[in-house]
């Protein structure tokens, strides 16, 4: 689904970077994306690390799980049913072969938990978050296009600044 095409491409980029653990490529998405300036990617990311621990509090506590869900605001509840819509239609003959084949290609590369990795995540931020500053941008991350401005130095752009001195 697109409002987790962000995160998804910061899983993969840490696969090429030669991060091959699920787990760790899902918790280098997350720590990305939150900490990105711009909104596709932060939302992304908090979206990502929601639907794990969303799904892994759901297994042990569904009764606090609801409570949180109904304090979302609408619009994040209709991306998390879009989302839910969009990989329901992949239920099926074609889905369980599919997650068997990968399931034997992540234990192929050592990992054990195979396809459960992908949910292992929820270790890895749970134990991360109480040190996190998740609301600090990381440095070189660019801002959206529709907040950059350009640098100014005493209300003037650059571009006034070099025209200013070549005036001199």
């Amino acid at each position: 689904p697109a409002m987790l095409l962000a995160s998804t491409c910061a899983h993969e980029l840490s696969h090429q970077r030669g991060i091959t653990s699920e787990q760790q490529s899902n918790f280098l998405a997350v720590l990305a994306c939150t900490r990105c300036d711009d909104a596709n990617y932060n939302y992304a990311g908090w979206m990502l690390g929601y639907i794990h621990l969303g799904n892994a509090l759901y297994r042990v506590d569904p009764d606090a799980w609801q409570q949180i869900r109904d304090s979302l605001p609408d619009e994040i509840v209709l991306d998390l049913r879009y989302n839910s819509a969009y990989w329901a239609q992949y239920k099926g003959l074609t889905a369980t072969v599919t997650q068997s084949l990968n399931d034997k290609m992540i234990k192929s590369y050592g990992d054990e938990l195979g396809t459960q990795s992908y949910g292992a995540v929820v270790d890895l931020l749970v134990n991360y978050a109480p040190a996190a500053d998740f609301r600090r941008p990381a440095r070189g991350c660019p801002a959206p296009r529709w907040r950059r401005r350009p640098e100014t130095r005493r209300g003037r752009s650059r571009r006034g600044q070099r025209a200013s001195r070549a005036s001199r």
